[in-house]
């Protein structure tokens, strides 16, 4: 296994997290598009040489912020 790209943790969830924002913002009424296109690039990141199940909790932290905050908006 490789050495994580993101040493610290907490940068990993940060950049799922901007990843899930980025993701609503590009879909959910904002007219954003641009978002939409890039926002798996923080996801594939955070979870770049991490085990199995920090990327499983990484991409679902994503997921979770993308659709609950598109949601919200409609």
């Amino acid at each position: 296994m490789t050495e994580p790209l993101v040493q610290s943790k907490r940068h990993a969830v940060a950049l799922s997290v901007l990843g899930g924002v980025m993701l609503f913002l590009g879909f959910a009424g904002f007219d954003l598009w641009p978002f939409a296109v890039f926002a798996q690039g923080p996801v594939l990141l955070a979870t770049r040489g991490r085990p199995p199940r920090q990327k499983l909790w990484l991409g679902w932290l994503a997921g979770t912020q993308g659709n609950s905050g598109g949601l919200n908006r409609i």
